[in-house]
């Protein structure tokens, strides 16, 4: 029983060996993004299961998360959160994946300092969009962090939407009294 355990082991980490390269040359040729970097990128973690996952912290901020890709790239090894929307069609970015990407830039710069890149990249199905980490990203992170504690503190807190369908698809139906249809 053992000795399959360590076969069954010894497989994954073969196949895995063999499919991270696979991995990144399809999504190169399927997406035509080399992951917005010159030459080439390694995956360094992932939460999607090609590579081993690696949960990025800022503890000061209370934020963790794990991008879909964690990228290595360049001379520096610089480390690049990529996120796949792979069903999102649009020609603009969502403010919602933009500030995803802004919170796994500060996490990464809280676990990886100088290996952090200011940079991170969201695929959907019509494009790649490069989401830099500016001051003015921090800043609006800052303050929505800092909203949803205070939000977290309120009593009650009261449906915000009027669409039955979010409410059928909402977590905690079961225990809201506002919930739609």
């Amino acid at each position: 029983m053992v000795r399959l355990v360590l076969l069954g082991g010894a497989f994954v980490a073969l196949a895995a060996a063999f499919a991270i390269p696979f991995v990144l040359a399809t999504l190169r040729k399927k997406t035509g993004f080399a992951f917005g970097v010159t030459g080439a990128a390694r995956v360094i973690a992932s939460d999607v299961g090609i590579g081993p996952e690696l949960i990025l912290r800022d503890d000061e901020l209370g934020l963790c998360g794990k991008p879909d890709y964690l990228l290595a790239s360049g001379a520096e090894d610089r480390l690049v959160p990529f996120e796949v929307k792979p069903k999102r069609r649009s020609a603009r970015l969502y403010d919602s994946d933009r500030i995803q990407i802004g919170a796994y830039l500060l996490a990464l710069r809280a676990t990886a300092d100088d290996r952090a890149s200011r940079v991170g990249y969201v695929r959907y199905q019509t494009g790649t969009f490069e989401v830099a980490l500016t001051r003015d990203l921090e800043r609006e992170i800052r303050q929505l962090i800092a909203t949803m504690r205070r939000a977290r503190q309120v009593a009650v807190v009261h449906r915000s939407h009027n669409s039955p369908a979010r409410c059928r698809a909402c977590s905690v139906r079961h225990h809201c009294d506002e919930a739609l249809g």
